[in-house]
């Protein structure tokens, strides 16, 4: 007799198991990105990563379609967590990429899009996600956000490796 009373989910099924399983359709949240997913942009520096996920967030959060990438129809909330640029220099892009919208996106956008930049510690250093502590808090604040999509720039500057 088996003892089911520490049973863990099976680390893989037969086909036939995976076949049958009631799942949840899969939801994009871009193209080819479902929800829950990661995916990751690589380029050389400066060949426009920062003003692609600026023009991305823009248009995701103001439901506004940005093809290839956002398809859908409804605003996604999102947030952008930039390790490299001042906040002076966040707030310049999105305000000039805020013109290129109408009105009722630009409004749109208010409070569907968090930004967070220049993130400070409590000793005044720039956050980097090594220390638990301030990942915990990163997350917490993304948590309390609720974001459809999160933007990392640049995954590599988030972290210090030593």
């Amino acid at each position: 007799m088996q003892d089911t009373t520490n049973t863990r989910p099976p680390i893989g099924y037969t086909l036939r198991d995976l076949q049958r399983l009631q799942l949840p359709p899969l939801e994009h949240v871009l193209y080819g990105l479902p929800r829950g997913c990661y995916g990751m942009v690589n380029a050389t520096t400066d060949a426009g990563k920062s003003t692609l996920f600026r023009n991305l967030a823009l248009s995701a959060a103001s439901g506004r379609q940005f093809p290839p990438l956002f398809t859908g129809t409804r605003p996604l909330r999102v947030a952008i967590l930039d390790f490299e640029d001042p906040t002076v220099a966040m707030r310049s892009d999105l305000a000039t990429m805020l013109c290129s919208l109408p009105p009722e996106a630009q409004e749109a956008v208010q409070d569907r899009l968090y930004i967070a930049t220049e993130i400070v510690t409590a000793d005044d250093e720039l956050l980097t996600l090594n220390e638990r502590t301030e990942f915990r808090r990163v997350v917490a604040e993304l948590k309390e956000f609720a974001p459809d999509l999160v933007l990392v720039d640049t995954l590599s500057s988030a972290f210090i490796l030593e």
